[in-house]
């Protein structure tokens, strides 16, 4: 190979890393935009019919290619896609431009997969330009986690000021001038391989999803193994050098149905088991499954038949409006599976891990072509300076004595998504400023959840406020309930609240707070099932509350219940012995739900008799949507 086909190939890896970059932030935030703020503000036929709308854009690379060539529509795809991701870090507005910029960019994306694996096929053949796309994908994979990680995984597409905007400049016109780079303008009519050796091409979009929902999850790591954004971003990386030596390995080889179908069961394996995994089954996990999504898209990419012939890229154009619709499949079938309660975390013997992780490399180690790119594993290590700044640069977490007197918040933040569909854990981290707060309950905390962007809100709330956190995972490890002391914190623990039908899974988290006496004040978070249940639902989850306080004194009760002063199942709550902190100083007219315009009040904080009651506030802000409930306590 020619010294100029080995530089073209630079660039073409270059930019397939650089649009995988782009997709991953683009589909972070198309979570947002889509779960939450279209459902939220529209209804669900309006939504799909958006939605669709977005998968159809693929539609349109057979025109583009017919008017302008292949390398020149794959310029244009590539350069409206870096504009369109530019535009939404200079205009955040979630009600109206930001949306269609992220909904225009996501079209974008998808054709400009399709675009560069017709382009790759053209210039370097079949097997070198499944190989190249999936060197690209993994190195997209490891620049997009060491950015995020160096965000903290709050994605700077949300964020203003300068540093985010100058990150989004420097990668989107780095992707302009690669996309330049590799015009070739006699590659004006491609050759498309025939319809029935594109199916496998269908793997493409899903595998992409399965990265961001589990393979390359930051958040959902931290908390699954209960370590900090450095150690998850390093781990990753390493892992992508790994699977980069083990794609020089089977790279360019021809691909075989058993392969095909073998990493097919070992990424679906992976993807179900990891939500309820724990401890080193994670890591055996996250390696297996990266794995078999390497090695499922290159299988996939090959192809099935060698011959080509001249098409209008009509083909690759439906192969990825379909894979798209896989891609929301996915998406569907992880919020059914979370939100149904089909599963627990920790479930998963470590037998099964290392089996998973042994198939995996079994097929894995095989020789493919000659033509590789050696260097490529190297590159992801680079990104390890990023969690060495994070361990270098991490706070100093400074907890204050125990004292008496503490000021309470408790906060239901709705993943840090305000009534005005922004993504922002700053806003809430001033919210619990403003008070002062030395014990802070939160509820629907995000740790990976896609409808949140995959923050880890527990770790950026912890490092940003300067306070010691715990938390307890619902149905799996993405979200929860997280406490937060500036005082040290003691034993902890959590248990599952019964459930009387099929929705996720709540729990509740039991803190000790050592007093100065040297008893400890004893906080518990909660989140009851949802408002729309009865009293009856509700009340097997209350009466274990009501067990764990077992009138034992030094004992507070806080969270979003769910339920508003008289119903059954909080009446008689309070008639065991339990005092609500708003009815006893407050005003029990004033409403939580929903934060702009408040008409209920599901947030409360209950307390044993003893502890003296003080300055109990609701805050007026909308950075969720619930409004939080502050109050101060003296305990004796």
């Amino acid at each position: 190979m020619s010294a100029d086909s080995n530089k073209l190939n630079r660039w073409a890896i270059a930019l397939v890393a650089l649009v995988i970059v782009m997709t991953l932030q683009l589909l972070r935030a198309y979570g947002v935009f889509v779960i939450n703020n279209m459902i939220w503000w529209h209804d669900w036929p309006t939504a799909i019919a958006i939605i669709g709308s977005v998968m159809l854009v693929p539609l349109l690379i057979p025109l583009a290619v017919r008017l302008l060539g292949l390398s020149r529509a794959l310029l244009l795809a590539a350069a409206l896609l870096a504009l369109a991701r530019l535009g939404m870090q200079l205009v955040v507005s979630p009600r109206d431009i930001s949306p269609l910029l992220n909904w225009l960019g996501m079209g974008l994306a998808l054709s400009s997969w399709g675009l560069l694996l017709l382009w790759l096929r053209q210039t370097q053949g079949r097997l070198q330009a499944a190989y190249h796309f999936v060197v690209g994908l993994v190195l997209g994979l490891a620049l997009d986690t060491a950015l995020f990680g160096a965000y903290l995984t709050w994605d700077y597409i949300w964020q203003t000021g300068p540093l985010p905007l100058l990150t989004a400049i420097v990668v989107s016109t780095a992707m302009i001038f690669v996309a330049w780079q590799i015009q070739k303008p006699a590659l004006d009519k491609p050759q498309e391989a025939p319809l029935r050796s594109q199916w496998p091409m269908l793997v493409l979009p899903p595998v992409v999803m399965g990265y961001v929902l589990y393979w390359q999850n930051v958040s959902m790591i931290n908390a699954a193994l209960t370590v900090t954004t450095a150690v998850s971003t390093a781990m990753l990386l390493v892992i992508n050098a790994g699977v980069l030596v083990a794609v020089n390995r089977y790279g360019g080889a021809e691909s075989s149905w058993w392969r095909l179908i073998l990493a097919l069961a070992g990424a679906l394996l992976t993807m179900w088991l990891l939500p309820i995994a724990s401890g080193v089954v994670v890591v055996l996990l996250v390696i297996a499954g990266q794995l078999s999504a390497a090695l499922l898209l290159h299988e996939g990419l090959v192809g099935r038949a060698s011959e080509v012939q001249f098409a209008f890229a009509w083909r690759t154009a439906l192969m990825t409006i379909l894979g798209s619709l896989m891609l929301v499949g996915l998406g569907m079938l992880y919020y059914v599976r979370v939100r149904g309660n089909i599963s627990s975390v920790g479930d998963v013997p470590l037998l099964a891990g290392i089996a998973l992780l042994v198939l995996m490399l079994a097929i894995s180690l095989q020789w493919g072509t000659s033509q590789r790119w050696r260097l490529a594993p190297l590159l992801p290590l680079a990104g390890l300076v990023v969690p060495l700044l994070l361990i270098l640069t991490l706070p100093t977490i400074a907890t204050i004595e125990p004292t008496d007197t503490l000021r309470v918040i408790s906060y239901n933040t709705h993943y840090s998504l305000g009534m005005d569909g922004f993504a922002s854990v700053e806003r809430i981290a001033q919210v619990i400023e403003e008070e002062n707060a030395d014990i802070v309950l939160l509820q629907e905390m995000s740790r990976g959840r896609i409808n949140s962007g995959s923050t880890d809100m527990a770790e950026w709330l912890s490092q940003r406020l300067g306070m010691n956190y715990v938390y307890a995972p619902f149905g799996d490890y993405q979200q929860g309930v997280v406490t937060l002391s500036r005082v040290p914190i003691g034993d902890h623990y959590y248990g599952a609240l019964p459930m009387e039908y099929a929705g996720e899974q709540r729990r509740y988290l039991l803190t000790e707070i050592p007093m100065p006496d040297g008893n400890p004040l004893r906080v518990i978070n909660a989140h009851l099932t949802v408002a729309w249940l009865g009293a009856e639902d509700r009340m097997p989850q209350f009466d274990v509350l009501l067990d764990l306080w077992n009138d034992e004194p030094r004992t507070l009760i806080a969270g979003d219940f769910n339920t508003y002063p008289g119903n059954d199942d909080i009446e008689a709550v309070l008639a065991a012995g339990l005092v609500s902190a708003q009815d006893t100083i407050g005003d029990p007219q004033e409403n939580t739900v929903a934060a702009d315009f408040p008409t209920t009040r599901y947030d409360w904080i209950l307390v044993s008799p003893e502890i003296e009651l003080s300055d109990f506030v609701i805050p007026d802000t909308t950075a969720s949507d619930h409004r939080p409930v502050a109050v101060t306590i003296t305990v004796p």
